[in-house]
């Protein structure tokens, strides 16, 4: 449940982004984004890529199954190179 801010006028608003492979709803802070830098992936650790991004859980089994299941690809709509998810894995 969210505080919105009729109910608390002084609460801060927590952004909230979607995890690709497990669709479930976290905290930007707690996701990794991947955007698109010169036609390929790559991890946007500032979240200052101005391009199409997607959002990954911190958590080996979303990257298995992103990768599996070509999740980047479909997303971002441009191939994902194997370096991308080895630098994936080495930031959780």
């Amino acid at each position: 449940m969210t505080i919105t801010k009729k109910e608390n006028p002084k609460a801060k608003r927590i952004p909230i982004r979607r995890c690709i492979a497990c669709n479930k709803r976290i905290p930007k802070k707690d996701l990794i984004r991947i955007g698109i830098s010169s036609g390929h992936a790559q991890i946007d650790d500032d979240g200052r890529l101005m391009s199409r991004g997607v959002y990954l859980c911190k958590d080996k089994e979303c990257i298995d199954k992103a990768g599996k299941k070509d999740l980047l690809k479909r997303c971002l709509k441009i191939p994902a190179d194997e370096i991308v998810y080895k630098e994936l894995y080495d930031k959780i």
